[in-house]
C-alpha cells in the first residue's frame, strides 16, 4: 500500500462522534490510503481555537459552527466548510431532581411533551419572579449551538424569555452533569450521552428531547479547513468515502464489533 497521508481530525466525546472513530477502528479510512489521526477535546471551544490555528484538517461540530467561521464571528476565524453531516437531532434537556419534583407538582408530566412540561416550568418562572427568587439556570454548550438555539426556542414558545426569566450559561458537555450535581445550573441542554449519564447517576431527569422541539434537525457535521479541501480535494473525498462505509457498517447490526467495545479503547 502507497504512503498513507495524514488528516488531523478533533472531535468531542459525545455519541455523534462515532463515524469518523468508526472510519479509523474498522479500516475505513487506512482502505482510502488515510492516516486518520483522531484527537479528544473537552470543548467546542477548544475544537474552535485548534481549527482556527490549524492544528486540525477537520472537525466533529456544531452545525452552526461553520457558519460562525465564515461569518466571522469566532476570533482569528478561517473559512471552514461542512460536506457531510455526521447527526441529526440527539439532544435532550434535563433538569435537577429537585427541579424535576416541583414541575411535577404544577403540572409537568413523564412523557416529555415539551408543551406540558413547558407550561409548568413557566408556572415555575413566574412563581419564582413574584417571590424574588434567584432565577433559574441552564447550561448550553457553545453560543452558536443547535442546543442554545431550541433551548432559547423552546423557552420563548412557552412564554419563557431567555436572558431575562432564565440565566443560560456556556459548559463543555461532559461537565454538565457535575455542574447539575453540584448546583451550578438547574438545567442543561446537551447531547448524548450525557444527559443518560446524569439519569444513571441519580442527578437528573429529562424534560423533553430535541426530536420533540425540532424533529430531523442538523446537529453535528464534520467542518473541514476550506484551504485544506482546496488544496485536497481527492484526500477530502476519500475522506467522507470512509465516514460513508462507516455509516454503512452502523447499519450491519447482525456482522459489526460492539460500539460500546470501540469506544471503551484506551485513547
Amino acid at each position: 500500500m502507497p504512503d498513507l497521508k495524514t488528516i488531523n481530525l478533533g472531535f468531542l466525546p459525545l455519541t455523534d462522534c462515532m463515524l469518523p472513530i468508526i472510519a479509523k477502528e474498522m479500516g475505513f479510512a487506512e482502505a482510502e490510503g488515510i492516516n486518520l489521526v483522531l484527537s479528544k477535546e473537552q470543548s467546542w471551544a477548544s475544537i474552535r481555537d485548534h481549527m482556527t490555528v490549524g492544528h486540525y484538517h477537520a472537525a466533529h461540530m456544531l452545525a452552526p459552527m461553520p457558519i460562525a467561521f465564515n461569518t466571522g464571528l469566532v476570533p482569528f476565524s478561517v473559512p471552514v466548510i461542512a460536506p457531510i453531516s455526521l447527526g441529526l437531532g440527539g439532544n435532550a434537556v434535563t433538569v435537577s431532581n429537585f427541579l424535576w419534583n416541583d414541575l411535577l407538582a404544577v403540572g409537568a408530566n413523564g412523557n416529555g411533551d415539551p408543551s406540558v412540561n413547558g407550561a409548568a416550568l413557566k408556572k415555575l418562572v413566574d412563581a419564582r419572579a413574584s417571590s424574588g427568587a434567584e432565577k433559574l439556570r441552564f447550561g448550553v454548550v457553545h453560543p452558536f449551538s443547535g442546543h442554545n438555539l431550541e433551548l432559547r426556542y423552546w423557552f420563548a414558545a412557552c412564554g419563557i424569555m431567555p436572558d431575562i426569566d432564565v440565566e443560560i450559561l456556556i459548559i463543555p458537555p461532559p461537565l454538565m452533569p457535575d455542574a447539575l450535581a453540584a448546583g451550578r445550573i438547574d438545567g442543561f441542554c446537551v447531547g448524548e450521552p450525557w444527559n443518560s449519564v446524569a439519569v444513571e447517576n441519580g442527578v437528573g431527569s429529562i424534560v423533553t428531547t430535541k426530536s420533540a422541539i425540532w424533529r430531523s434537525s442538523p446537529e453535528k457535521v464534520l467542518g473541514v479547513n476550506a484551504d485544506f479541501a482546496d488544496r485536497e480535494p481527492d484526500l477530502l473525498a476519500a475522506l467522507l468515502r470512509a465516514i460513508h462505509n462507516a455509516s454503512i457498517w452502523c447499519g450491519d447490526v447482525a456482522n459489526r464489533e460492539p460500539l460500546s467495545e470501540i469506544l471503551s479503547r484506551p485513547d
